[in-house]
C-alpha cells in the first residue's frame, strides 16, 4: 500500500506564506528593487536584541574562553546570562553615543569570539550604529583597507586585531578613521600595538544607558536601514565590504524558521503541526556550540538565531578538533553549525556519539561530501540537519535542503525560500540555461546585498539592476527545481575543452573511509592543458598510499576526471578562519610536487 502523499514545495509555499500566517509574504521595495519578503520577520537587530535580553533574563546566555586571546585555545570561562549581557551592552552603547557615535554610524569591530565581541556587537546594535565586522586573523595592509572601507567613528578590538591595527594607526588617521579602543589590557600588547590604542574604559552616565534602553537612541532605524558591513573571504584579492540592511538580516532568522515548518510539511505534518514546530521555543534551553568566527555570516546568524531562541552560545575563539570534543561533552551541546570538516571531524572521534546528544546542524559554507547526511543520521538518529547554499551577500542560505530530500538527493544544494528566485545562465551569452545544463548560478530575493560599500565598481559587476547577484558558482538546476553546484568557475578544472567539477571528484574521493579532508586542483599538463590534481589528509589512525586510494576511486570517477597525482599531506590542508578550504594554497602545493616528478604521475598517472 502507497504511504501518504507527500505535498509538493510549491504546494507548501503556498499553504505556509498564506494571508494570515506567521510566514505571510509582502512584496517590498528594497534599494529600488521589488522583492518578495518575509511580513512578520523582526524589524531590526535592536528589535530582536531588546526583547531577547528581557524576555530570557535569567538564562545563561554565553559561556565565552577568557584569558589571554594570543595564547590557548581551551582553558578558563566565564559564563553571562541574557541579563548581564544586556547590562554590559547597553552601558557600552551609551559610552559610545557620548563619543558621538549615532545610530547609522558605521563603527568597525575586531576580535576572536569571546562575550566581550558579542557585546559589542549588540551593543551597536542596540544603538542603532552599524558594525563593519573585522577579520580578526588579517595583518598589515588587508586589516587598513577593510577597517578604512568606510569613515568609522570608532575601531572596537580584542589584543588578537589589536596587534594588526595597533601599529598602523598613522595610516588610519590619513583615512580618516576613529580611534582605535581596545577591550583586553594593553598590557597583552606589544609597545608598537600599543600605541595606537586606548583602553577600554566604559563609564557613561545614566542618562546616556537610558537613553539606549528606551530605543530613543535607534528610533530612526527601520528594516530598510544599514544594519552591517561584512568582508567577503579576500583569497584571491582585498576583501570587499558587503552591506546588508535590516530587513536582509533579520530574514535569516525568519527562514530558519520556515525551513522548520517546510521540513516538517514534507514529512507529513499539518499546517498547524508545522507552524508550531517552527514558531514554538523549546521547553529546555538548547546548547548551540560556535565553533566558526563572528566575522563570518556563518557565525552571526548561529548567534541571533540563538537570540532568538534563549538558547546557551558556547564559543571557541577558533576551530580546534580536540577543545571542540571536550567542549561539547562538558557543556552538553545539542546544536552547531559550520563547514563540513568540523562535523567530519566529530564523526572520525571515537566514542563522541555516545557522550552528546545532537539534535540540530546547519553545515554550509562549501558542498559537504555525498556521504555526510548518511553518517551523520547513522551517529544521530534523532539529528534535524540542514544543509545550505548561499554567500556573504545572500546573508547565508538562499537554498536549503533537509530531511529525506537531503538523503534522497545528497549532491544537491537544495531548494529555495518563498522569497527567493535562482537563474542558471550561459557563461558567454548570459541566457538562460534549461533544466540540468550547467551554467553560473544567479540568485535575488530579499536576503540579497544592497551591494559592496563604497564601490560602485563591483556593485555593478555584482548586480544586475532588476536585483540579480551573480554568484560566481557553477550549477544547473534539476527536474524537480533543486540547485545542484558544480564548482567555483574559479576551481573549474579544463582537461582538453571539457569542464571537470573539483566536486565530482572530491565526493568520490571522500567516500574512502580513510580520507579526512579533500581537495581536487588543476595541474599543468603540456597536451591536455590541465589535469585533475587531489590533495588528501587521513583519518586519525588510517594509513594509505596515493595507489590505494586511487584503485578505491577509479572505477567511480569518469575518465577525463581520473587524478594524475593524489598527494598525501601530514598536516591539514590550508583554510580561512571559516574553515573552507584554500584551494589557491593547496595548489601551489600539489603543483609543485607534480612538477618535480616532470608532470607525471607515475604508479598514479591517469589513462589519458
Amino acid at each position: 500500500m502507497a504511504g501518504p502523499r507527500i505535498p509538493s514545495y510549491a504546494e507548501i509555499n503556498a499553504a505556509l506564506t498564506a494571508k494570515g500566517s506567521p510566514f505571510e509574504t509582502i512584496e517590498v521595495d528594497m534599494h529600488g528593487v521589488k522583492q518578495i519578503a518575509f511580513k512578520n520577520q523582526v524589524p531590526t537587530y535592536g528589535h530582536l536584541y531588546a526583547r531577547s535580553i528581557d524576555k530570557y533574563a535569567d538564562r545563561v546566555c554565553v559561556s565565552s574562553p577568557v584569558g589571554n586571546p594570543t595564547k590557548a585555545i581551551a582553558g578558563e570561562r566565564e559564563y553571562l546570562t541574557y541579563r548581564e549581557m544586556g547590562e554590559r551592552a547597553y552601558a557600552l552603547a551609551g559610552w559610545m553615543l557620548e563619543q558621538g557615535v549615532r545610530a547609522g554610524d558605521p563603527v568597525a569591530v575586531g576580535g576572536l569570539n569571546t562575550a566581550k565581541l558579542i557585546i559589542a556587537l549588540v551593543g551597536l546594535h542596540l544603538l542603532g550604529a552599524v558594525p563593519l565586522v573585522l577579520n580578526a586573523t588579517l595583518t598589515g595592509d588587508a586589516q587598513v583597507h577593510c577597517a578604512t572601507l568606510t569613515r568609522c567613528k570608532l575601531i572596537l578590538v580584542d589584543v588578537k586585531a589589536g596587534e594588526a591595527i595597533g601599529p598602523v594607526r598613522d595610516q588610519l588617521d590619513a583615512r580618516g578613521a576613529g580611534p582605535t579602543y581596545c577591550w583586553e589590557s594593553l598590557d597583552l600588547l606589544p609597545p608598537a600595538a600599543r600605541a595606537g590604542c586606548k583602553e577600554l574604559i566604559v563609564n557613561p552616565s545614566p542618562a546616556s544607558v537610558e537613553e539606549v534602553k528606551s530605543g530613543r537612541a535607534r528610533a530612526s532605524v527601520t528594516p530598510e536601514s544599514d544594519a552591517n558591513i561584512f568582508l567577503t573571504s579576500g583569497t584571491t584579492s582585498m576583501p570587499k565590504g558587503v552591506l546588508l540592511t535590516h530587513r536582509i538580516c533579520m530574514h535569516s532568522n525568519t527562514s530558519a524558521e520556515y525551513s522548520v515548518a517546510r521540513h516538517a510539511m514534507r514529512l507529513g505534518a499539518t499546517y498547524e503541526m508545522a507552524i508550531a514546530a517552527a514558531t514554538t521555543p523549546p521547553e529546555e534551553q538548547g546548547v548551540f556550540l560556535l565553533p566558526v568566527p563572528l566575522f563570518h555570516v556563518t557565525g552571526y546568524i548561529g548567534l541571533n538565531r540563538n537570540f532568538v531562541n534563549g538558547g546557551k552560545i558556547v564559543l571557541m575563539r577558533r576551530w580546534d578538533p580536540e577543545a571542540a570534543i571536550d567542549l561539547m561533552i562538558k557543556e552538553k551541546v545539542t546544536s552547531s553549525t559550520g563547514v563540513p570538516s568540523i562535523f567530519q571531524s566529530i564523526l572520525q572521534s571515537p566514542g563522541l556519539k555516545d557522550k552528546i546528544k545532537l539534535q540540530g546542524v546547519s553545515i554550509g559554507g562549501s558542498l559537504p561530501p555525498e556521504r555526510l547526511p548518511g553518517d551523520m543520521e547513522k551517529a544521530f538518529p534523532d539529528l534535524y540537519m540542514i544543509t545550505a547554499f548561499g554567500m556573504t551577500e545572500t546573508i547565508g542560505a538562499h537554498v536549503t535542503l533537509a530531511g529525506p530530500d537531503l538523503r534522497r538527493k545528497p549532491h544537491a544544494a537544495g531548494i529555495t525560500m518563498p522569497t527567493g528566485q535562482l537563474k542558471i545562465v550561459d557563461l558567454e551569452t548570459r541566457e538562460e540555461c534549461p533544466p540540468n545544463v550547467p551554467g553560473v548560478i544567479l540568485m535575488k530575493g530579499s536576503n540579497v546585498c544592497k551591494g559592496y560599500i563604497n564601490n560602485p565598481e563591483a556593485t555593478a559587476a555584482a548586480l544586475t539592476k532588476d536585483g540579480w547577484l551573480d554568484s560566481g558558482d557553477i550549477g544547473f538546476l534539476d527536474d524537480e527545481g533543486f540547485l545542484v553546484v558544480c564548482d567555483r568557475q574559479k576551481d573549474i578544472i579544463i582537461r582538453a575543452g571539457e569542464n571537470i567539477s573539483s566536486a565530482e571528484v572530491e565526493h568520490v574521493i571522500y567516500s574512502d573511509d580513510r580520507i579526512a579532508e579533500a581537495a581536487a586542483v588543476a595541474v599543468p599538463h603540456d597536451l591536455w592543458g590541465e589535469l585533475v590534481g587531489v590533495a588528501v589528509t587521513l583519518a586519525p589512525g588510517a594509513t594509505a598510499t596515493p595507489e590505494s586510494i586511487l584503485e578505491l576511486a577509479r572505477p567511480r570517477i569518469r575518465g577525463p576526471a581520473q587524478p594524475a597525482i593524489i598527494a598525501i599531506f601530514d598536516e591539514p590542508l590550508a583554510r580561512n578562519a571559516n574553515g573552507k578550504i584554500l584551494k589557491t594554497e593547496i595548489k601551489k602545493d600539489v603543483v609543485a610536487r607534480w612538477e618535480a616528478q616532470g608532470r607525471d604521475g607515475g604508479a598514479v598517472r591517469a589513462k589519458l
